[in-house]
């Protein structure tokens, strides 16, 4: 195309189906769930499953936003720390270390907002190399931002399922989760040789380990579709690829995990089923090593473990 430089909006060869763009001397808008970015001329953007990324081509400043759905019990909260309306201009003097502290080695700047609009939630993160990026990036991202227009809506159709333990004699098992699809999906499933006495998103379940006998197994199982870690995000080669049956040998921990509790152990797994879902799988030994027994005991459980389908990551049919 002689002339100007046009912006190609591109559906992606993978199956995780982002679309992206550049910003060029003709612009375009990326538009996805509900949700419309423009990026500005020197800026890439993609646009997946409830998240935007983008980032200026000199790498110098990136931005990340994605949608929350907040569960009913922290619905007030949640209308309290993202308030109604477009976010407010970025400034260059704002960005600072991470909020909870901890090590920068890099010396980078992070900034965030939150906000709501068509009824929807967002969190919104922005991460310079430098400490205080140059004032033309923090203009770009602020035009990036300015043009996002969000549409009210369910754009997450369907339903999902749990997984599952099978039942089996000298066991409690139970499962927590699925139902209508939302911006973010976690289900989960418990087996235990003691009766389970957490809610299904305690973890650890403190409360059924301070039952459990020296010879006491929980397995405990987490699926999460979370749009915050996409399967090309970077977490995505920190996992194995998983698949069922799961050895009890691929399982890695011990004595001494944060909130240890008595002399329970716990053994974890975590990785992704194709491009579905993540699953974390946590396994709670009564004593600080784990016997013979116990753990053909627990690969029992492992194989009565059952994972449901909950289709392709992208949920939208129009590309």
């Amino acid at each position: 195309m002689p002339g100007a430089v046009a912006i190609a909006v591109l559906v992606l060869a993978s199956s995780c189906g982002a679309v992206e763009g550049a910003g060029g001397e003709e612009r375009a808008t990326l538009a996805r769930y509900g949700i419309e970015v423009t990026p500005p001329v020197g800026w890439r953007a993609r646009l997946t499953r409830a998240t935007v990324e983008a980032s200026i081509r000199s790498g110098e400043l990136r931005m990340r936003m994605f949608e929350y759905e907040p569960e009913p019990d922290v619905l007030d909260e949640t209308r309290r720390t993202h308030p109604p309306g477009p976010p407010r201009p970025f400034r260059a003097g704002e960005f600072a270390s991470p909020e909870l502290g901890g090590d920068n080695p890099e010396g980078e700047g992070f900034a965030r907002r939150n906000f709501s609009l068509a009824g929807r939630y967002f969190d919104l993160f922005a991460e310079s190399v430098a400490a205080e990026p140059s004032e033309a990036a923090v203009d770009g991202l602020n035009e990036l931002v300015s043009s996002l227009e969000v549409s009210p809506g369910d754009f997450y159709p369907g339903t999902i399922a749990p997984p599952r333990f099978e039942p089996a004699d000298g066991w409690y098992a139970g499962f927590d989760g699925g139902g209508e699809v939302r911006a973010t999906d976690h289900a989960f499933a418990w087996a235990s040789t003691v009766p389970y006495r957490n809610g299904p998103r305690d973890a650890p379940p403190r409360e059924t380990l301070e039952t459990l006998p020296a010879g006491g197994i929980v397995v405990w199982a987490w699926l999460a579709r979370d749009n915050r870690f996409p399967p090309t995000a970077e977490p995505r080669g920190k996992g194995p690829p998983l698949s069922l049956p799961i050895k009890v040998g691929r399982l890695r921990g011990g004595f001494g995990w944060e909130g240890q509790v008595g002399d329970v152990s716990l053994y974890r797994l975590w990785g992704w089923i194709g491009e579905q879902y993540t699953l974390d799988l946590w396994i709670f030994y009564g004593r600080r090593e784990p016997t013979e027994e116990q753990q053909a005991q627990a690969q029992d459980a492992l194989d009565r473990l059952r994972l449901p389908d909950w289709g392709s990551w992208e949920l939208d049919v129009a590309r």
